[in-house]
């Protein structure tokens, strides 16, 4: 009896957790928006001043959801000039400087602010309504 209550103890704390650790992802990307872009001094510099709008595509390649997504982003990619993928584990201090704790994530800049934070799997036609608009 005890040893089965130890057990749910264990993997009811270890559940409340994750679910601190998950608030508090969705809290700092919150907390990103309207903030002017942290400069990177990287080819990203260049692509804010380039474009209006730029969608920046934040993925690691062992991630399921990540995989699926980047097929749409690609699709995306030869129709729109001003959205771009960066796998995470070669752009760990990009990511480190404009705070992505997650992936995937796509962070919208615009007129060099952040405007808004996605995180987690989108459609491609979320992603397309996000460039048009």
């Amino acid at each position: 009896m005890n040893e089965i209550s130890f057990i749910g103890y264990f993997f009811i704390s270890f559940y409340c957790l994750i679910l601190i650790r998950v608030a508090f992802i969705y809290w700092n990307a919150n907390q990103l928006k309207g903030n002017p872009i942290a400069k990177t001094d990287s080819e990203i510099d260049k692509l804010i001043k380039k474009y209006k709008k730029v969608v920046l595509y934040f993925y690691s390649s062992y991630c399921p959801q990540c995989v699926g997504m980047g097929e749409a982003v690609d699709g995306l990619s030869k129709t729109h000039d001003n959205i771009f993928k960066m796998d995470i584990s070669e752009n760990l201090t990009i990511a480190k400087v404009l705070n992505i704790r997650a992936t995937p994530t796509l962070l919208v800049i615009e007129n060099k602010q952040i405007k808004n934070v996605y995180l987690g799997a989108r459609t491609g036609f979320f992603i397309k309504d996000i460039l048009n608009n």
